[in-house]
């Protein structure tokens, strides 16, 4: 066993070369054994089509990497005990060690346990549908818990100045999808170039929360204190990286001019009032607001459908779901505008989110009053 964990954690401090994300990479195995687990490898993926998800590759690989390993301590074995001739020319059997066969076990058990974990012991043309969209509903959420930025409403209020070409700007209320604005291309650590891109998306997000950042130079940024900021790890340190606003306090921050030159926040407050916010999609995945550097919202209005083919449902309609194909119900949302139920209250009662509240009463209600 002690053989088998060593060579598990030589393995675990070995990265995958870029570009090698969704394929085998082996690390610690001999060229040999790597053509073998890259074979193996994909007949898997050919063979039980749900390892082809992102989410099954590093298991996978996990798997192959241990069947492989698993046949080199056989070998092993076969070499340790291979008779050999005595003194009077009798022919001897060594014994297996005791540490061999304790590694060959354990790496047995780890096997089994990923392939039960894979699904590979089950017949993959019976699988129940339902059975599988709650694997992937647990895997979301899993998802979801581990990178809560990825899904935040961050976001800037009315009369934050985006920078356009030709040192112009415009407020973020008045951008259009296909204005060209101004970005930053991360091209390595230290190389960091200003270009001028699209924008492919225009979000308004109702009335959020939001903080006021002031920096050692003067500048000052409201928005939502999740909001990711370009901005120093540590308040000394030279690397950056894109961090939730309300953690920027002290930290170095990227603002670009004509070049990108450094200045610190030096001061965080909470505003008191809701503000009505906006964010925008573009090419590099940041732009310039008020000059400082910050992420954009690269997946605030995607819709992902998920597509599964089955005969077995029940029809379900939502108690909410009116004549014009609307989920609502105009006696809480009444109740809400008036300050009797708070948003996420209101939200649980009709089975949404709290976004799907601000754009029920921004795209249904509010233009319903207009016409």
């Amino acid at each position: 066993m002690i053989l088998f964990v060593v060579l598990h954690n030589v393995r675990k401090i070995m990265t995958k070369p870029k570009g090698q994300k969704n394929s085998f990479v082996g690390s610690g195995l001999t060229p040999d054994e790597l053509t073998i687990g890259r074979i193996r490898y994909n007949e898997y993926k050919t063979i039980y089509p749900q390892l082809n998800k992102l989410s099954n590759s590093q298991l996978l690989e996990e798997l192959v990497w241990l069947e492989v390993v698993q046949e080199r301590l056989k070998k092993s074995v076969g070499i340790i005990t291979a008779p050999a001739k005595g003194v009077n020319g009798e022919m001897n059997v060594q014994q297996i060690p005791k540490h061999l066969q304790e590694s060959i076990a354990d790496g047995l058990a780890q096997i089994i346990a990923l392939k039960t974990k894979l699904g590979l012991f089950e017949d993959q043309k019976t699988t129940d549908a339902f059975k599988e969209f709650e694997i992937l509903k647990t895997k979301a959420a899993k998802y979801r818990e581990e990178n809560p930025l990825s899904f935040k409403c961050t976001c800037f209020p009315k009369g934050t100045k985006i920078s356009l070409v030709n040192r112009e700007v415009k407020n973020i209320e008045d951008i259009k999808i296909g204005d060209e604005i101004l970005g930053v291309e991360h091209c390595g650590k230290k190389d960091n170039k200003v270009k001028i891109q699209k924008v492919l998306d225009f979000i308004p997000r109702g009335k959020k929360q939001v903080i006021k950042l002031t920096s050692l130079k003067g500048r000052e940024l409201i928005c939502t204190s999740d909001h990711r900021i370009y901005a120093s790890e540590t308040a000394k340190s030279n690397s950056f990286a894109y961090l939730p606003a309300i953690d920027c306090l002290n930290k170095k921050i990227k603002i670009v001019c004509e070049s990108l030159v450094n200045d610190r926040i030096i001061k965080i407050e909470i505003i008191s009032n809701e503000e009505d916010v906006f964010d925008i999609t573009t090419e590099t995945q940041n732009f310039i607001a008020n000059e400082i550097l910050v992420h954009n919202c690269p997946f605030c209005t995607k819709i992902f459908f998920l597509k599964r083919r089955t005969t077995n449902y029940e029809e379900f309609i939502s108690p909410f779901y009116a004549d014009d194909k609307v989920v609502r119900n105009d006696e809480l949302h009444s109740c809400w505008k008036e300050g009797f139920l708070p948003k996420d209250r209101y939200a649980k009662c009709m089975g949404v989110s709290p976004d799907y509240i601000d754009w029920l009463d921004e795209h249904f209600y509010q233009h319903k009053q207009k016409k």
